[in-house]
Parts: structure tokens; C-alpha cells; sequence
């Protein structure tokens, strides 16, 4: 967590559910419609609210895999880019994995894992 009082590290997290997963990098919470694992099950993984050119996880990957990848993604992948204005944080990973060549994880400055999408890749699908 950022170096903050304790009140605004309840306050960054309140309403974001459980934790799924962690790592020195991040937190995968369960989240809502803009963030953590709901948003990314719902935009990136099932597609219920992808829009047109939205990328997917291939259909053949689990729930568990999926989440295993994205917490694989901060510990081996790149860190990119810093948004200096908010503090987030953008990783590329190329897992060469499960027709995945290369995905994109975003997290926050309270390290909490925002979206996590394929960006490229054989068995990555993009909505029409």
C-alpha cells in the first residue's frame, strides 16, 4: 500500500470486496465494474461488457488460470510506464502461453489491480 495514513488505506479499498490474490506487485480484489476482477471478468474474461475491439482471454482458460496469469504478468513482466498524475502503474507481459503472446496489467497506486487484458496473441479474441 502507499505510504499513507491508515484511514486512507481503508478508504482506497472500501467497497472493493475480498482478496483474491496478492503478490509483491499487486492485489487482485474482487472489485466491482471498474476494477479488479469483476470488471476484467465481465470485460476481458465472460465479454458480457466488452465493447467493439475489446480483447478476451482465450475461451479454453479457467477462472484460476486466468488469475494465476494476471499475478504472473506483475512479477515477470515489464513495468512500462507510470502515470505521473495518479500513480498507475502499467505492466506488459509476453507469457507465450495459451495462445497468448503479450497482455497488459494496470494497477494503482495502492497497488490494487485495475483491469488485466490480452493484447495479442493466436487464441486471443477480439469482440466484434
Amino acid at each position: 500500500m502507499k505510504k499513507s495514513g491508515k484511514k486512507d488505506e481503508v478508504n482506497a479499498l472500501a467497497g472493493l470486496g475480498k482478496v483474491q490474490k496478492f503478490n509483491s506487485r499487486g492485489i487482485l480484489m474482487d472489485g466491482n465494474s471498474k476494477t479488479g476482477w469483476q470488471h476484467i471478468d465481465k470485460r476481458h474474461v465472460s465479454g458480457t461488457a466488452a465493447t467493439k475491439g475489446t480483447t478476451l482471454f482465450p475461451k479454453h482458460l479457467g477462472e484460476a488460470k486466468i488469475k494465476n496469469l494476471i499475478m504472473e504478468s506483475l512479477e515477470k513482466g515489464q513495468l512500462a510506464s507510470v502515470n505521473p498524475k495518479d500513480g498507475t502503474m502499467v505492466y506488459k507481459y509476453k507469457p507465450n502461453k495459451y495462445g497468448i503472446d503479450e497482455m497488459t496489467t494496470v494497477v494503482t497506486d495502492n497497488y490494487v489491480i485495475k483491469t488485466s487484458y490480452p493484447t495479442s496473441g493466436k487464441s486471443v479474441i477480439t469482440k466484434k
